[in-house]
């Protein structure tokens, strides 16, 4: 009897068995099941890669974290070399914290005499903690205590 189909071959190959008979299809077909294999793997450690990096996974570890998860993003966002898109991510990640004195500590980022902040940040972090319903109140409060210092940036 032959086997043909690549899902008996990946069958076999997986369980440990061997083809019967050193046919050169049954050669080329555990080599192309091989391949498949390595490329899922591939794609697999590409996936693991980008969640270590995605906003969400900052986003949790914020809002669930202690206060040394917040003290890592905050020196990322204010260490010079840091690349905008890390900090932009680290800021965003903390918009969604739920400590008001965080909150609070965030949004007087945007008057801190010391910390160079591009405009768009300063708007990025408004726009998250906006959405952020634990952020809300407080942002709202800071915009109307402080538009005339804003609209003049």
């Amino acid at each position: 009897m032959r086997v043909n189909t690549s899902a008996s071959v990946e069958l076999f190959v997986f369980s440990g068995l061997s083809l019967t008979g050193p046919s050169l299809q049954n050669r080329t077909s555990t080599k192309i099941v091989q391949v498949r294999i390595r490329r899922r793997l591939r794609y697999l450690n590409l996936l693991i890669a980008r969640s270590a990096n995605s906003e969400s996974m900052w986003c949790t570890a914020i809002r669930y974290g202690s206060q040394s998860e917040w003290t890592f993003a905050w020196n990322i966002t204010r260490h010079p070399h840091t690349q905008l898109s890390e900090r932009r991510k680290m800021l965003k990640a903390m918009s969604c914290t739920t400590d008001s004195t965080r909150i609070k500590k965030l949004l007087a980022r945007v008057l801190h005499p010391n910390i160079k902040q591009d405009p768009k940040e300063t708007s990025l972090i408004f726009n998250r903690l906006i959405l952020n319903p634990s952020a809300r109140p407080n942002t709202l409060n800071f915009l109307l205590s402080n538009w005339g210092f804003l609209e003049k940036q």
